[in-house]
């Protein structure tokens, strides 16, 4: 047999590892054969590892070399190589010859054996007769690792399910595509995916895909939102889908026939407009809040006329608790609400009981500055004095409150007294008393 010289070896002096370069030591040597090293020495093959690393004794006794030519022999010979082609094909068929037993000793191989049973002359006869590929009639279930599809489904053939590819006339207009098709027969047609127990006793929920093209889920979660050109909203929250929807990014204006709240404002930490319900937790109250970021804050109410162009009137609640109103301020005070009316005759007494004072005041009890200047009464003061003037805090950290109309009819009557005792010292000075 030739000596085996491919390619380049490297080599380290004391060293028992050889590493080639462009070799193929598997096929072309074996362990005892004699490896000629670049020193002009012979050595003995005691592994190998692979193509490109085998391990020779003793080590290495010449200068190292990274590249020096070389040469593995041979020592068994002409039956080495008998003995090596046998190995390979042992390895090769092997295992299969000894599978396949006592086969031999048949014309039709059984399926005890790993064969079909059938004697069949053609391959769509073998399915056929395996009940892989059924005529109609035929009902077993067949198991499959994949199937693989080159053509459009022949689904005119009949009612059932078809698994095609690349079909061109399924109205998709897709190329290179998996087509599953029902010819629904009689029926009403569609698709249905669910999934079972193992044992097929219980199954989940079904999605299905009916005739007319409607898809039912029965939950789905997406890994990304859905876009609102599919006719979602892009957004996996609803503060997300407002601003995606132009909602609060100042895009769209719209249009409620009402609007209702039903909890406090939750994001009111922002600047804008806020409306919620119930902010004091029971007063059933609605909550109209004004973040007024860097700005003065407050409220407007005013009406225009129908295309925006004029304004009519406005009304003012500033971010100081100021209310001006461009008209009137009118209270139900009609007969038919009241009983128990008596007339104030002694006005004049209760109006001199009254302290009118000047402040400053503050906005709030939280607030620390007293920025504006002001005239009134002492809610608490008053109190004493005209208590249904004043309204008491309905629960802690409320403000006692005055509602100054009811202090007028006072005035009213001290007016009328001022004025009888006017008449009366002018009646006096005219008669000279």
């Amino acid at each position: 047999m030739p000596w085996y010289k491919a390619g380049t070896v490297s080599v380290v002096q004391n060293s028992n590892a050889v590493i080639g370069t462009y070799t193929a030591f598997i096929a072309n040597s074996r362990v005892g054969d004699a490896f000629l090293g670049p020193d002009g020495r012979w050595y003995e093959v005691t592994n190998i590892a692979s193509d490109t690393a085998m391990s020779i004794s003793p080590n290495y006794l010449g200068a190292n070399n990274m590249a020096g030519a070389y040469a593995l022999v041979p020592i068994n010979g002409y039956t080495k190589a008998l003995a090596d082609a046998f190995n390979a094909l042992n390895n090769q068929f092997g295992a299969k010859l000894a599978a396949l037993g006592t086969t031999g000793n048949y014309d039709i191989l059984p399926l005890a054996k790993g064969g079909t049973g059938i004697n069949a002359a053609s391959l769509p006869a073998l399915l056929t007769a395996m009940a892989a590929m059924p005529d109609t009639g035929i009902s077993k279930s067949v198991t499959f690792r994949d199937v693989r599809t080159l053509a459009a489904g022949n689904y005119a053939a009949g009612q059932g399910g078809y698994v095609g590819w690349n079909d061109t006339g399924d109205g998709s207009g897709f190329s290179g595509h998996v087509a599953f098709t029902s010819n629904r027969g009689g029926g009403t047609g569609g698709f249905s995916w669910r999934s079972v127990t193992a044992d097929n006793t219980q199954g989940g929920p079904p999605m299905t895909y009916s005739y007319a093209g409607i898809l039912t889920v029965p939950t789905l979660a997406l890994t990304n939102a859905l876009s609102i050109a599919n006719g979602g909203t892009g957004a996996k929250d609803y503060q997300q889908a407002m601003v995606n929807l132009g909602i609060r990014a100042g895009v769209l204006r719209p249009i409620f026939a009402s609007l209702k709240a039903s909890s406090p404002p939750t994001d009111g930490n922002t600047s804008g407009t806020f409306v919620g319900w119930n902010e004091s937790n029971g007063g059933g109250e609605g909550n109209f809040i004004c973040n007024r970021g860097g700005g003065s804050g407050g409220f407007t109410w005013r009406t225009v006329n129908a295309d925006n162009t004029v304004e009519v009137s406005r009304m003012i609640l500033s971010g100081t608790g100021n209310l001006s109103i461009p008209g009137s301020l009118s209270q139900g005070s009609d007969r038919n609400l009241k009983i128990n009316d008596v007339e104030i005759t002694e006005g004049l007494e209760t109006v001199l009981k009254i302290r009118p004072v000047e402040f400053d005041r503050r906005p709030n009890l939280t607030s620390k500055k007293y920025d504006r200047h002001d005239s009134g009464v002492i809610a608490q003061e008053l109190y004493d004095v005209i208590p249904h003037a004043v309204s008491l805090p309905e629960e802690e950290g409320d403000i006692w409150k005055v509602n100054y109309t009811a202090i007028i009819p006072y005035l009213v009557s001290a007016v009328k007294q001022l004025k009888a005792k006017v008449d009366d010292l002018e009646s006096k000075l005219e008669k000279g008393v």
